[in-house]
């Protein structure tokens, strides 16, 4: 009985673990979670069975995206219009698929950790967490969501970015979760030492690094101005709703005419860009008699291919076109859609099935500077964008939160995108339909924005960047090959202690 009291209480400990960690992304901000949540998960694994470490790590994960990714409900119920059994079916089938990756860092932990070798432990799990990261990001299509990095964007850690990208981030957070997991569990001299000196090192590098200019300012600032509708999206794609969504946003554009840069959300008008013609000559033709730049979230039509594409085009003083590559399934398009005939309709009504742009194309060329696009959730995946944000000043996100509600989801993304503006030293220009809308300096601070489900007009400038940071010139593969060799010198017996 005490037995399996013990088990009870030590699953307890490991769920629950997993949704503290949860409080340490947005819009909590508890940064120091990052080291504390996964230290009390490794100190069970240290003695854990390899079964029990998979069942812990199971447990860990649905903590961590049970609680932290709970808002793909509201897609799937009021906006895809579900059953509630059946959106909380496909929730849960989606939490599952998530919380098997630290299962399988646990259990593969089990099998090569080194019994009595703290220190060649400590090497082993930040490599891991940080390879299945990586993994969780690329695999059927990724989804890094929660990737552990980003809720270092405030902390003495942020500083790693710019070096390591929020792998990188992700890989000190580990180390240093590891590093006291060590001493909660063998209690040594050296396990304190290590416990004491690691994070001191760690936040000290990342002190210097982050004092470092890796970009530099050129040209004149901009005047800028992001553009929220606050449209309801239970009515956005209605026919009744398109006119009265075509006056708002002219008359937020009118108002505006003379700054720089305009920037409206992700398919801020809800029709294909054949339809809105009249409507996108009168912009063009306005904005370029005030020498204004205007980007437009809008879906596009291919009349040639009969493609459709969720994209943006720039009008008045500004040209270009950018398609949306990395698609959301089953939002944005159905896989496997010759088998479902018609489902895609059903599950997102108002879109169509779209096909995903080039996987790289050329900036936008925004009030003569070059700018790189990113779309939804796009601004998670920074190593795509690398080769279009190398030639651009600035960093533009158009963006749709509502289909989440009003729940962390939004908050959590206007962290990724300072995260992906620190990363690539970049300022960025964050226009969400609902919100948050966020004018981000080239440091991933916030220097104006508009809240969530608020209409209104985020007015400031931003100065464009030259240069390059160490992310943007190598992107994810040292801190993955620095992963690797810390794997192999475990394994190859290279470490004693």
């Amino acid at each position: 009985m005490r037995k399996h009291f013990e088990m009870a209480v030590r699953d307890v400990v490991a769920f629950s673990a997993g949704a503290l960690l949860v409080l340490s992304f947005s819009p909590r901000d508890l940064y120091f979670l990052a080291f504390l949540s996964p230290a009390i998960l490794f100190a069970l694994w240290q003695k854990d069975s390899t079964g029990t470490a998979i069942r812990h790590g199971l447990l860990y994960g649905y903590g961590l995206f049970g609680f932290g990714v709970y808002w793909i409900f509201f897609s799937f119920r009021y906006f895809a219009h579900l059953g509630s059994g059946l959106a909380i079916t496909l929730t849960w089938l989606f939490i599952t698929v998530l919380a098997v990756f630290p299962a399988i860092l646990g259990g593969l932990y089990t099998l090569v950790r080194k019994p009595g070798l703290p220190v060649a432990n400590l090497l082993l799990l930040p490599a891991g967490w940080t390879l299945l990261e990586w993994l969780r990001g690329w695999i059927f299509t990724g989804f890094p969501w929660l990737t552990l990095g980003y809720s270092q964007i405030d902390s003495p850690l942020s500083g790693l970015a710019p070096v390591s990208g929020v792998l990188g981030a992700s890989y000190g957070c580990v180390l240093i979760a590891a590093a006291l997991a060590n001493l909660i569990v063998f209690r040594s001299r050296r396990t304190l030492a290590v416990a004491v000196v690691i994070p001191a090192v760690l936040l000290g590098v990342s002190q210097w690094l982050s004092q470092q200019q890796w970009t530099t300012a050129s040209g004149a600032p901009l005047s800028v101005a992001l553009l929220q509708g606050n449209v309801s999206q239970d009515r956005k794609w209605q026919a009744e709703q398109r006119l009265e969504t075509e006056d708002l946003y002219m008359e937020m554009i009118e108002s505006r005419l003379g700054k720089d840069i305009l920037v409206l959300p992700e398919t801020a008008l809800p029709e294909f860009r054949s339809e809105a013609r009249p409507l996108l000559d009168a912009i063009h033709q306005e904005a370029a008699a005030e020498n204004t730049a205007v980007l437009v979230g809008i879906p596009i039509d291919d009349p040639e291919t009969g493609k459709n594409y969720n994209g943006v085009i720039a009008l008045g003083n500004a040209s270009g076109t950018y398609l949306k590559h990395h698609l959301v399934p089953f939002g944005e398009y159905l896989p496997l859609r010759s088998l479902f005939p018609g489902l895609i309709r059903h599950i997102n009504p108002g879109w169509s099935d779209f096909s995903a742009g080039p996987a790289t194309q050329a900036p936008l060329t925004v009030a003569g500077e070059a700018a790189a696009l990113t779309i939804c959730y796009e601004d998670a995946y920074p190593h795509q964008a690398l080769s279009t944000v190398r030639a651009s000043g600035l960093l533009v996100n158009v963006s749709n939160d509502a289909w989440f509600g009003d729940s962390a989801a939004p908050y959590q993304h206007l962290q990724i995108s300072r995260m992906l503006a620190l990363t690539m030293g970049r300022p960025m220009l964050r226009a969400s339909n609902t919100g948050v809308s966020a004018i981000i300096d080239h440091t991933g601070r916030i220097l104006a924005s508009t809240d969530l489900f608020q209409k209104g007009i985020t007015d400031g400038e931003v100065s464009p960047r030259e240069g390059f940071t160490p992310y943007l010139r190598t992107g994810n593969i040292p801190v993955l090959l620095i992963a690797c060799l810390a794997m192999a010198m475990v394994r190859l017996k290279g470490i004693k202690y």
